[in-house]
């Protein structure tokens, strides 16, 4: 278990969530619109995913097939799950902030669990749970990195590298129009190729890197990263995914992970139980706070609550709501569900 790498997958998910809580605090705080920083928490959240991958890979053999089912029963299922809460809410006459008649369709729906990137009514490509957008890279992430296990151990890593550098090239050489085109050859697939490498180093550096200053260094140098581009107007289209996003935000995540890998290394990690914890929660509170902020803020109009809280009272009970509800879900729904998944559908491995 590396400690830290658990600490900033909690930290990640509370960048969202309070990337996402900007909302309720707009009409007393318009000038909160222009704070992005909160939205690097999922470029975090992809350096670690390419970090774990290459590290879990490279320490147990696993073939493609019992690759792709470890993979499909961590996230498919919850996900599902929520794509089928939309669904029955926007069904009974309910409906996301965000989401159209023309985007709740059950063609959208289908795609959605299928991880296939469609368009919105409002240009934006996701899908009709809005934070599945980043699972739909880490979906197909995960199928480069699958195929790569057909391959010897010392090459999988330079297959990969050549995946993940080819097809941000085509996107910025061809700018290719349709959706699926246009979101698989994104420049944020390269915040994956860090995390890989990343990896690989940790595996072969043996003492290196064991510097507590590095590592200080290294995440000062990230938050200055991710504080930079507040100071400058990136225009509208920064929510979408644009094209230097990963200049923006993937280098400064890279240096932050970088830089927690060198504290652990040097024997410096939190093991602070509570934030062990919401690490391992922090797939849950991803996907479910954004829910739970929406039905939250309407439910404290509704009761005339957030007057009488004020806008920085009412962030608070929502972000805690927000941070209970991801923790409850996570153990009562998450983890049983993945478990039974486990057992089920994962292929054995074989003995020798």
């Amino acid at each position: 278990m590396l400690c830290n790498v658990q600490v900033l997958r909690a930290v990640a998910a509370t960048m969202v969530v309070l990337h996402h809580l900007r909302t309720p605090l707009l009409p007393h705080a318009p000038w909160i619109k222009d704070i992005h920083v909160g939205a690097a928490g999922v470029d975090i959240f992809f350096v670690i995913s390419g970090f774990i991958i290459t590290l879990t890979t490279a320490q147990r053999t696993a073939t493609p097939a019992q690759f792709f089912a470890q993979r499909a029963t961590r996230i498919v299922p919850l996900y599902w799950l929520f794509l089928l809460l939309i669904a029955g809410m926007v069904a009974v006459g309910l409906r996301p902030v965000g989401l159209t008649d023309t985007d709740a369709t059950l063609t959208n729906l289908f795609k959605s669990m299928a991880f296939i990137p469609f368009e919105r009514s409002n240009g934006a490509l996701m899908p009709i749970l809005g934070v599945g957008w980043t699972l739909n890279f880490e979906a197909f992430f995960y199928l480069l990195f699958g195929t790569a296990l057909f391959l010897p151990n010392r090459r999988r890593l330079m297959v990969i590298t050549t995946y993940l550098l080819l097809l941000p090239l085509a996107g910025l050489l061809l700018q290719p129009s349709g959706a699926v085109a246009l979101f698989f050859t994104n420049s944020i697939l390269l915040e994956f190729l860090t995390g890989c490498w990343l990896a690989h180093w940790h595996l072969k550096a043996g003492t290196i890197g064991g510097r507590r200053s590095t590592g200080w260094l290294l995440i000062a140098a990230g938050g200055l990263g991710l504080v930079l581009p507040e100071i400058f107007d990136w225009g509208p289209d920064f929510q979408q995914l644009m094209p230097l996003r990963f200049l923006i935000f993937g280098l400064p995540a890279f240096c932050i992970v970088a830089g927690a890998l060198c504290l652990e290394r040097a024997f410096q990690s939190l093991k602070s139980p509570f934030l062990q914890q919401q690490g391992a929660a922090s797939y849950a509170l991803y996907l479910s706070h954004t829910i739970v902020l929406q039905i939250g803020e309407k439910g404290l109009a509704a009761l005339e609550i957030d007057t009488l809280l004020g806008p920085i009272g009412t962030a608070a009970v929502l972000f805690v709501a927000a941070i209970a509800a991801g923790t409850a879900t996570h153990l009562w729904i998450e983890r049983p569900i993945t478990r039974w998944c486990r057992d089920s559908f994962t292929p054995k491995r074989s003995q020798a």
